[in-house]
């Protein structure tokens, strides 16, 4: 199996290629201490603060996300599978009429992300994106502090180099039809 060695190599080395240009980009605007990228054996895992996406206790994007969300576009491509993007918040209770919890708020910041990409990417499947809201559960840091609040509130996306297996599929292709 030579070839499918020298394959997956060559893979390998286009995938690291992409992830390279994409910090270059991130380094060009600047951005390379707001967002952490790193090429992991699933893909390209992205974490992006909420300080640049959103204004408090809101899921409308703001600059520049938008700018960070159609640079992160451009890596969407056939080599990419899927793409699962997570919203995070901090544990600081939340009750507004749109936002009752922080369930909703992560939610939200999932979806209104997951839209601008796929709006920036009309080529790319649709059906390959996954939005995910975890609210305050999978934090990075103590809430106890102004810092570790801040690391806590983020978006994270995973473009990922394979489809979703049949444990991560939405419940309804899991179910038999009726």
């Amino acid at each position: 199996s030579g070839s499918s060695s020298s394959a997956s190599q060559s893979q390998a080395r286009q995938r690291n290629e992409r992830y390279e240009a994409f910090l270059e980009k991130l380094r060009e605007k600047n951005l390379e201490d707001d967002i952490q990228a790193n090429l992991v054996e699933d893909g390209i895992h992205v974490v992006i603060a909420d300080s640049l996406m959103f204004r408090t206790a809101r899921a409308r994007l703001i600059e520049p996300s938008r700018s960070i969300l159609r640079l992160l576009a451009d890596l969407l491509s056939d080599d990419i599978k899927s793409v699962v993007v997570e919203g995070h918040t901090d544990d600081r209770p939340i009750d507004t009429e749109q936002f009752p919890s922080n369930w909703e708020l992560s939610t939200g910041r999932a979806a209104a992300s997951v839209r601008f990409l796929q709006e920036n990417a009309p080529q790319y499947d649709p059906s390959r994106f996954m939005a995910v809201g975890y609210g305050p559960h999978h934090p990075r840091a103590s809430n106890e502090t102004v810092e570790g609040r801040a690391r806590n509130r983020r978006v994270e996306i995973l473009f990922s180099w394979s489809s979703w297996n049949s444990d991560q599929k939405p419940l309804q292709k899991r179910l038999p039809t009726p």
